[in-house]
């Protein structure tokens, strides 16, 4: 057996390997990454942000009227339908460090690195105002087209900010955005505390604070 034959064949062995442990993160279905790698990757970034001050946001995003949709399409439809949201996921975040995935279900998440929640709002909002104008029929919607609602969180990085402490804040700030309606953006740092809180006389529990951000270098 020849050297050369022997190099051949563990080049060809790493380049298996290396495809093997792609496809273990990648979510089979829509392409992004799967709930694994997502745990994975932002448990190392706020690490990362802590460890040197940066930054850190999430995004946590679900399909309006999911159930009414696959009630009304079918399976088959519902796929293809999460599938195209992954490939604007994917189109929309292509930056170093940016890690759209699928947390589960209907449900999926970007993980933002060094962007300020500000940032990721209006990424965010760039997200849903892109699924709407792609005008994927949707019956059982008011709206008659596929909408998502998003909820962000994110800071500086703080000591007792772990993991957890992101998913939370995005969940919560995806719950308002959910009950005030649908197809919106909520910021955590802009909702109230607890969703069984009364707001009478507090106007809109997530009412944004500040103008929209503009998107330096998005594309906005």
């Amino acid at each position: 057996m020849s050297d050369s034959w022997q190099g051949n064949l563990l080049i060809k062995l790493e380049e298996k390997n290396r495809a093997l442990e792609v496809l273990a993160r990648v979510d089979g279905l829509t392409g992004v990454a799967n709930r694994r790698h997502f745990d994975e990757t932002l448990r190392l970034e706020v690490q990362r942000a802590m460890r040197n001050g940066r930054y850190l946001s999430l995004i946590l995003c679900d399909i309006d009227f999911f159930k009414d949709y696959n009630d009304h399409y079918g399976h088959v439809a519902w796929d293809k339908c999460l599938q195209s949201f992954g490939e604007l996921l994917q189109g929309s975040f292509k930056r170093a460090g940016e890690v759209p995935a699928r947390y589960g279900g209907e449900e999926f998440a970007v993980v933002l690195p060094d962007s300020r929640p500000e940032i990721a709002e209006g990424l965010g909002e760039r997200l849903r105002r892109m699924l709407q104008e792609k005008a994927l029929p949707h019956e059982a919607s008011e709206l008659g087209v596929v909408t998502v609602s998003v909820g962000v969180s994110g800071g500086l990085v703080a000591r007792g900010q772990n993991a957890e402490w992101f998913i939370k804040e995005a969940d919560r700030a995806l719950y308002w955005a959910k009950s005030g309606g649908r197809n919106r953006v909520a910021l955590s740092s802009q909702c109230a505390p607890e969703p069984g809180d009364s707001h009478e006389g507090h106007g809109d529990p997530c009412e944004p604070e500040h103008d929209p951000v503009k998107l330096t270098g998005y594309g906005a």
